[in-house]
């Protein structure tokens, strides 16, 4: 959960705290910090404000590659743009126990009503149940090409076994994935921009994003794909 005001943001945990199947996993006061931290945390759900220094919420649910979102904010007038990206709900301040649980509710739902497809394949962690929500992209492995590697967006990486693209395109949901080149498949949930060639993520090395190539055999897939 993220708040640059304290009061709010210690609220917010009191409430939280008290629902026994919500885990919070970090608290931030300092969206610049939580910005750079986002690729190392696993969670499902951000509860955060908008108005904020330096960094809006609206902006940084537009990186959080899909996960759930609740705005709890006292301005009014960020409502349209919030629910254009989809966020589980808008809460207003001053907010009650009862709105935040009525929300945090909504959450609960969304989360358990969808049903992520699990693949079993065996990986160099044995027999693995892989979960598409969590997968940024694909890449055949450096030292076996048979083999592929899975980057995770807790920023883990398992290695699938004698595998091919094929196969993997079969299993991976069509509407958020899409193969870009001969080597790599990606999410698009990871997709900050692109050009004809080259594709920029919102995944960060050292503080630079993460760029990978499309090739002219899949741009026309990958265009009619993201343009849906």
């Amino acid at each position: 959960m993220l708040d640059d005001e304290l009061p709010g943001l210690r609220f917010l945990k009191l409430v939280v705290e008290q629902l026994p199947e919500i885990e919070i996993v970090k608290v931030y006061d300092n969206p610049v910090k939580f910005l750079a931290d986002k690729d190392r945390l696993q969670f499902d759900l951000c509860i955060m404000d908008i108005e904020m220094p330096k960094i809006n919420g609206l902006e940084l649910a537009r990186q959080l590659g899909g996960k759930m979102v609740i705005f709890v904010t006292a301005y009014s007038e960020y409502a349209a743009d919030a629910f254009d990206l989809n966020v589980v709900d808008y809460v207003r301040k001053p907010i009650s126990k009862e709105r935040l649980e009525l929300a945090i509710d909504k959450a609960r739902t969304r989360f358990t009503s969808g049903d992520p497809v699990r693949v079993a394949f065996n990986t160099d962690q044995g027999k693995y149940m892989l979960d598409p929500s969590r997968i940024t992209h694909i890449v055949n492995s450096t030292i076996d090409s048979r083999d592929k590697d899975v980057y995770m967006r807790d920023g883990n990486t398992i290695c699938i076994k004698n595998v091919t693209f094929a196969r993997l395109e079969e299993v991976l949901p069509a509407e958020d994935f899409c193969r870009i080149n001969k080597k790599e498949i990606i999410a698009f949930r990871i997709v900050k921009s692109f050009t004809h060639d080259i594709i920029i993520s919102t995944l960060k090395i050292d503080a630079s994003a993460v760029t990978f190539q499309l090739s002219n055999i899949y741009r026309a897939r990958f265009l009619a794909r993201i343009n849906r």
